[in-house]
């Protein structure tokens, strides 16, 4: 089982400049979940948010973690919010790869509002056969440059935000759609 926690996120702060913990944790049982082993952060502490982690484990004991990553927003960026999916590999549940880039940057910020900028509950990781992963994930159509996420987005701009709401509709009709990609552990 895989989740992000944080011991002191503030919800109120400019997620930048944040004192957020932010980590991805993991836990196994091996007795059908009558008991868990003590949490790892497989993932951080980072002081951006990490969010939306999903996990797999294929047939012959390889998993994979997939997540959103906020690492690439700098304090003094107000006008995009660059999030990149990543994934990270373990032959054996403890010791984990380095993060490797699925998708992004995109624009959360071009995100429909529904109590914050939302992407669905749409994210998912399946084993595909040995370390063969498909992941499935959501994300805006604003794309950022890689080299430079935290200037103007790239592309087709009139898929970018502002973000709206029920109050206040974005320009965007065509804000998030959900992807899939196929993932192959080292």
């Amino acid at each position: 089982m895989v989740w992000k926690s944080s011991s002191n996120f503030d919800k109120k702060l400019n997620q930048a400049v944040s004192t957020c913990d932010c980590k991805v944790q993991i836990t196994s049982s091996s007795n059908g979940g009558a008991s868990w082993s003590t949490p790892t952060a497989i993932v951080g502490p980072s002081t951006l948010p990490l969010f939306t982690p999903t996990v797999a484990v294929d047939s012959k004991g390889n998993v994979a973690v997939t997540y959103y990553d906020s690492g690439s927003l700098s304090p003094t960026n107000t006008a995009t919010w660059p999030i990149d999916v990543k994934v990270i590999y373990s032959k054996d549940g403890v010791n984990f790869t380095a993060p490797q880039e699925v998708a992004g940057p995109f624009d959360l910020m071009s995100a429909p509002v529904a109590r914050g900028f939302f992407l669905g509950d749409y994210e998912g990781l399946q084993s595909t056969g040995t370390k063969s992963f498909i992941a499935m994930f959501v994300t805006t159509n604003c794309n950022l440059n890689p080299s430079d996420p935290n200037g103007p987005p790239i592309g087709n701009t009139s898929l970018c935000g502002p973000a709206g709401s029920v109050s206040t509709p974005t320009p965007n009709n065509d804000p998030t759609n959900v992807f899939s990609a196929a993932l192959s552990a080292p």
